[in-house]
């Protein structure tokens, strides 16, 4: 938000550094925390493959690549912090961010704004949204019951994660920039 005050490009590597020391120092005790770590890799890396991507091809398929590079791009991260990689994860991202992003938080967001002016319409925006996430939170219990965690049958070290993380680097990137 203070980017977009001072009039500067929001999502910016700096603005990411930022937020992610910000984050630290408001709550260090975050910095133990996985959910710090998987956050903050995620943007970041989002940042990344959103910057080296060309404009090429169209928008569903560009999402839908980048939704592949990032489940493959925090697996060794996620290898280390759980022991385990998720298969229902991606499925479930690929499903919830669109119907998140579509619906629910729209129909939120226009229930703030109606409720000054008519509580009901208020009440049925909210509700809505309400009723959309009670449908997907049973498809996302579903597929959380279905699709198991690929166990790792020990914890990869530091490096090992490292090296993994660089293999997908290695192998995105270039993909990404078509510079092979």
């Amino acid at each position: 938000m203070a980017c977009v005050y001072w009039r500067r490009r929001a999502i910016s590597a700096d603005a990411f550094f930022i937020a992610l020391v910000a984050v630290g120092v408001v709550d260090p005790l975050a910095l133990l925390s996985s959910s710090y770590w998987l956050s903050f890799c995620a943007v970041g890396w989002l940042l990344l493959i959103t910057t080296t991507a060309g404009p090429t091809g169209n928008a569903p398929r560009r999402l839908l690549r980048i939704h592949i590079y990032l489940a493959l791009g925090l697996t060794p991260l996620l290898g280390i912090l759980h022991q385990s990689v998720p298969i229902a994860s991606p499925v479930a991202n690929l499903i919830a961010v669109p119907i998140v992003t579509v619906t629910i938080v729209p129909l939120v967001i226009a229930g703030i704004v109606a409720l000054p002016v008519n509580f009901s319409a208020a009440k049925l925006c909210w509700t809505s949204a309400a009723w959309i996430w009670d449908q997907l939170w049973l498809l996302l219990e579903w597929l959380a019951s279905h699709l198991s965690a690929i166990e790792l049958p020990v914890a990869p070290t530091p490096l090992t994660a490292g090296l993994a993380a660089l293999g997908v680097l290695l192998l995105v990137i270039p993909v990404l920039s078509s510079r092979w």
